[in-house]
């Protein structure tokens, strides 16, 4: 029988928190918005310069509308730090 202590190692409410946070970024784009950047995504197989620069510029306005560094102040609480600071 397989062992299941990293599923139970993951804690579940951080992820349900931070696939809510994110969706609520994802949701600032309309449906057409979503599709292209999911494209363009493809398209650059992860990697910008696969794109041309028009596609590269679409891009970015794509991501600066999802307010990554909103999402990653929304995730920041989630993570937080785990360690004590020295006095």
């Amino acid at each position: 029988m397989p062992r299941l202590t990293r599923v139970r190692a993951v804690p579940w409410m951080i992820v349900l928190q931070a696939s809510m946070a994110a969706g609520s970024h994802w949701r600032n784009l309309n449906a057409e918005e979503r599709t292209r950047l999911k494209h363009l995504i493809v398209l650059s197989r992860g990697r910008p310069g696969n794109l041309s620069p028009k596609e590269r510029s679409e891009a970015r306005d794509l991501a600066a509308k999802l307010d990554l560094t909103g999402l990653a102040r929304d995730l920041s609480p989630i993570g937080g730090r785990r360690h004590r600071r020295r006095p």
